[in-house]
């Protein structure tokens, strides 16, 4: 028996106050210009090392952190419908996953809209695959979609600014270009540290991509020179050395992600997606409910 009721969902979830996925980057009132909301902690802590949303054995496609509120419709096994307001974990081609006041069953049928960039309503048939207890009431369930959708429909425009690449392939710079010419960035190239240090300090980037071995100043060099200069900008670094001394030695240098080369389109939208996350701002009632209180604090 599926035990969920929508009295139970808002008092787990509160009335957060969150973004349609289309339209929230219009609106900013003063509230939600203050650092990381309430809600947002939640979620981080779910998605703590041991559950990372893309290192599930099995499955078939990267995740994307999409924090959203959706009405979704439960066909319950003995034929009843009901409607609950959830909060979205992340959000795949093939499912999403949210949080939720309640059990529901392996299998069970659901509904859902999505809004897409340009504001149209996409009805989407899913089947429930995964419900994991958080804590007291509160599990997270995950949705295995009927038929695939396209991401860029939902997901790009949370990747608007100026992207810099740093890559002395020409071919490969070409790959990444191409493979973000759908993003809703503007993508500036440079073949060398020295060129990038310069590019940086004379204009404005949201996110640098960059590869290690590279004539004249490493990648490695290139990001303690600019973590040294006080640029805070998110910072991946690609490259094909993939054993767990260069990962480390990325990291340490001020990398916030490192990908190994080659990288897939998925992979590389998604560690770009994470990493403009963080500045984005939800506001949410979780602090009053008691079962949530070890997340947010």
């Amino acid at each position: 028996m599926t035990y969920v009721q929508n009295d139970l969902g808002r008092q787990a979830l509160g009335e957060a106050e969150l973004p349609n996925p289309a339209t929230h980057h219009s609106s900013a009132g003063g509230e939600q210009q203050r650092g990381r909301s309430n809600l947002d902690k939640l979620l981080d802590a779910i998605e703590g090392p041991e559950q990372d949303a893309n290192k599930i054995s099995g499955r078939e496609s990267v995740r994307h952190k999409f924090r959203a509120k959706l009405t979704i419709d439960v066909y319950q096994p003995g034929g009843n419908k009901t409607s609950h307001q959830v909060v979205v974990r992340n959000l795949s081609s093939n499912g999403l996953s949210f949080i939720h006041s309640g059990f529901l069953h392996h299998g069970t049928k659901c509904c859902l809209q999505l809004t897409t960039l340009d504001g149209a309503w996409e009805n989407i048939s899913a089947n429930v695959v995964r419900c994991r207890l958080i804590k007291g009431r509160v599990h997270e369930i995950g949705l295995h979609f009927l038929a695939p959708i396209n991401l860029e429909d939902f997901l790009h425009q949370s990747l608007a600014g100026r992207i810099l690449i740093v890559e002395d392939d020409p071919g490969y710079a070409k790959l990444i270009t191409h493979q973000l010419a759908k993003s809703g960035r503007e993508v500036v190239l440079a073949d060398r540290g020295f060129k990038a240090l310069k590019l940086v300090k004379d204009g404005h980037f949201s996110v640098i991509l960059t590869d290690h071995e590279m004539p004249g100043m490493t990648g490695t060099t290139l990001v303690k020179q600019l973590r040294e200069t006080g640029i805070t900008i998110p910072i991946i670094m690609m490259s094909a050395n993939t054993s767990d001394a260069f990962r480390d030695l990325a990291l340490e240098a001020g990398c916030d992600k490192f990908l190994p080369k080659p990288v897939r389109k998925e992979e590389l939208l998604a560690a770009i997606d994470e990493s403009q996350c963080s500045a984005e701002v939800l506001k949410s009632d979780f602090a009053d409910n008691p079962d949530m209180i070890e997340f947010i604090d």
